[in-house]
């Protein structure tokens, strides 16, 4: 019974996924930031009134899970572009044979 409840609420299916990604790069945010974002929305408009305990315990790992997930691809974004910003200036000293450019 719980899990058809669940099913109810939350099925993820492939339109809404391809929705996810079109709002994610829409907004210029991760899809764990979109998706917290989502769940916090939910517990704001007090939908949660008619679950569990358990399921709304459930819902608030999530949240905390999808909130070191959304910093964890911060960082990694922040690291990728340290790394460009090296790269780039790696290729404009050099011509690409090995020998710097005068």
């Amino acid at each position: 019974m719980q899990n058809k409840m669940m099913t109810q609420h939350f099925e993820l299916t492939k339109d809404l996924s391809n929705l996810v990604l079109k709002e994610t790069k829409k907004y210029n945010m991760t899809k764990a930031e979109f998706y917290r974002m989502v769940v916090d929305d939910y517990f704001k408009n007090k939908t949660v009134a008619n679950l569990t305990p358990e399921y709304i315990d459930t819902l608030k790992q999530l949240i905390e899970i999808l909130n070191v997930i959304g910093e964890r691809q911060k960082r990694i974004e922040r690291s990728v572009n340290y790394c460009e910003d090296h790269l780039r200036i790696f290729f404009d000293e050099y011509d690409g044979d090995g020998e710097e450019e005068n």
